[in-house]
């Protein structure tokens, strides 16, 4: 029996070995990736929080609901591709909190209570997505040629559950620092339906996305 795949499944293999190093250890090709894919992120972020405030005008609260289209799914998908691409733990903390840098440092708002929110959606998307083994003993990592669909759900749910649970809690630190109020019907729709419902779709297509990235990549 002949134990040498062929030449094109091969190649299509190689690219998976390059990220098999040391937990928590990112060499510039990973770090260069995460970078770039936080670029984006923050590009989309910031574009959808601009258009987002047009949609407000016209539709009132219920924006979220249209925005979240950009504002959770786009950024969910980015997200999913950078786990695929560099599938370790500390991947996510790389690119949220470069996202949160590039707005800080854009707008000019650094504050107590966004260090708070970032820091809630680093611990909730760290701890989901290595309980779900997408970061933490990564089915990414192993050598495959063909993309597994359980893969892509494991991602999807992931990245959508814990942008579910970001919001809950951001809605809860919102609470207690600005006294705000929400109906729970409110908070319930947008964690749910922005969150998980938006998230989980863009990040089913940000793993495929990035699977495809990982088969050309050097």
């Amino acid at each position: 029996m002949n134990a040498t795949p062929p030449a094109d499944e091969a190649a299509a293999v190689a690219p998976f070995h390059a990220v098999d190093r040391p937990l928590g250890h990112f060499d510039n090709r990973e770090l260069s990736t995460l970078a770039l894919l936080a670029a984006l992120h923050f590009a989309a972020s910031f574009a959808s929080n601009v258009s987002g405030s047009l949609v407000a005008a016209l539709v009132g609260p219920a924006h979220v609901f249209v925005s979240g289209l950009t504002g959770e799914g786009l950024p969910s998908l980015l997200l999913a591709t950078a786990v695929v691409l560099v599938p370790k733990v500390g991947a996510a903390t790389y690119s949220i909190a470069v996202v949160w840098l590039l707005n800080a440092v854009v707008t000019g708002t650094f504050s107590l209570v966004s260090t708070a929110m970032v820091a809630v959606s680093i611990v909730v998307h760290e701890l989901l997505l290595g309980l779900l083994g997408v970061t933490l003993e990564s089915p990414w990592r192993r050598p495959t040629a063909t993309l597994r669909r359980s893969d892509v759900v494991r991602t999807a749910a992931a990245v959508g559950l814990a942008n579910g649970a970001a919001l809950y809690a951001q809605f809860a630190v919102s609470m207690y620092f600005y006294d705000f109020r929400f109906d729970a019907w409110y908070v319930h729709a947008v964690a749910l339906v922005t969150g998980v419902g938006y998230g989980s779709p863009g990040a089913a297509v940000g793993a495929a996305w990035g699977f495809q990235l990982r088969k050309t990549s050097p």
